[in-house]
């Protein structure tokens, strides 16, 4: 109902500015005008890609999904509104110098390249999943020249292993603050019970003179800076496995 605040998502960001700012909205042409970085886009289209443009904001309505290809950019020069889903193995840029950047909605599951200019601070707001959809599809940070902007908030990367048959898999967090619990839920962990013939899950000790491999302790060991191995059997190929937590930064 309309007064059951835990229905309603909330910002303390000025949002009646779309209404004030012109838009072009995408209809598998464009309704409004070619965008620019001064008018808002609402993606109304799932059939063809707009290509390369520039927005203010960007909103996906319920029921489309915003296609950029590969080789096209969408540079967004406030926020994204996401109720709908993202289809991209293109690039997104986040680039807005007098504020912060947000993710707003529904998660956005990504396969591409998105890029933060380094006078940014995106807010993923936990919305952001580096999606994975094959050994050669995945979602990425583009890092790099004018791309080292700061992302606050967890995002969730993605891994894909498509076959291989049994064996260990080496496997790293590539962000901050997750635990084996992160591919736990993925890959059913045993930690030696009843008996240590049942680990499944090691790992990779690089102090002392010999640096070796040794049985995890439990779903709560941090992944942080730290390697490990696990078997996973060809039954259960092919998998993704999604690690969430903070980005580790540029360096």
């Amino acid at each position: 109902v309309l007064n059951n605040k835990s229905n309603w998502q909330s910002t303390n960001k000025l949002l009646a500015r779309g209404a004030i700012i012109p838009r072009s909205v995408w209809t598998g042409s464009w309704q409004g005008g070619t965008p620019t970085s001064t008018k808002n886009v609402i993606i109304q289209s799932s059939v063809t890609s707009p290509g390369t443009f520039s927005a203010q904001d960007v909103r996906i309505d319920p029921g489309y999904a915003f296609t950029i290809n590969a080789g096209n950019v969408a540079t967004i020069y406030g926020d994204l509104y996401n109720y709908g889903s993202v289809n991209s193995n293109g690039a997104i840029e986040f680039y807005n110098v007098s504020d912060t950047a947000d993710i707003y909605g529904d998660t956005v599951k990504f396969i591409g390249i998105i890029r933060i200019s380094s006078s940014t601070v995106l807010r993923t707001n936990n919305l952001l999943n580096l999606n994975a959809t094959g050994a050669f599809a995945y979602g990425q940070i583009g890092t790099g020249g004018p791309y080292n902007g700061t992302i606050v908030g967890n995002l969730t990367a993605s891994y894909y292993i498509s076959g291989g048959g049994n064996g260990y898999r080496h496997l790293g967090a590539p962000v901050n603050g997750a635990t084996l619990a992160e591919i736990n839920d993925d890959v059913p962990l045993n930690f030696g019970t009843p008996s240590s013939i049942f680990q499944n899950v090691y790992q990779f000790n690089e102090s002392g003179v010999s640096p070796h491999w040794q049985p995890a302790t439990g779903l709560s060991q941090s992944m942080d800076n730290a390697g490990f191995a696990v078997f996973i059997k060809a039954d259960q190929l092919p998998l993704k496995i999604d690690i969430t937590g903070q980005y580790f930064g540029t360096d």
